[in-house]
């Protein structure tokens, strides 16, 4: 393999995992740096909507984050979270490319997932969020998504 057919490998997966929101995708990186990297050659490179952050920092890079406008959606924020597997919230998850709920757990902490509710409350506007673990998978929120915190 090289590294543009890792690439390309990485951003199928990143389109898999947006498409199937809460489910973990595998690229051909075997740790999270090297999934950013791929990452970023092929989907995020120059694109200065895109932000980096580690997953226990997702509140503070949250409330960096701008949802766009409403006549301009796409000026909004693509938040790329390092999962740190310590921060995790058991969640309920719904809406496009989602059949039914179902539960799971993303790595962040509940007032992350308050915030990202509050950016994502106006549609078109709101901040994707995308999570790269240490194996390098990667998980997609859109916008769209509907994330419940669980009791």
């Amino acid at each position: 393999m090289n590294r543009q057919e890792d690439s390309h490998r990485a951003f199928r997966a990143l389109l898999e995992a947006m498409a199937h929101p809460g489910r973990w995708m595998p690229t051909p990186a075997h740790e999270a740096s090297a999934a950013v990297e791929l990452l970023t050659f092929a989907a995020w490179g120059g694109d200065s909507y895109v932000t980096f952050s580690d997953s226990g920092n997702a509140a503070t890079a949250l409330a960096d984050a701008h949802p766009g406008t409403e006549d301009e959606p796409e000026l909004s924020t693509t938040l790329v979270l390092k999962s740190d597997d310590v921060s995790a919230t058991e969640v309920s998850i719904g809406g496009p490319g989602i059949r039914e709920m179902f539960v799971t757990t993303i790595p962040i902490d509940a007032a992350a997932i308050r915030m990202r509710r509050d950016l994502c409350a106006h549609f078109p506007r709101g901040v994707d969020l995308v999570f790269i673990d240490r194996n390098g998978r990667v998980m997609g929120l859109p916008r769209t998504t509907v994330v419940q915190e669980r009791s």
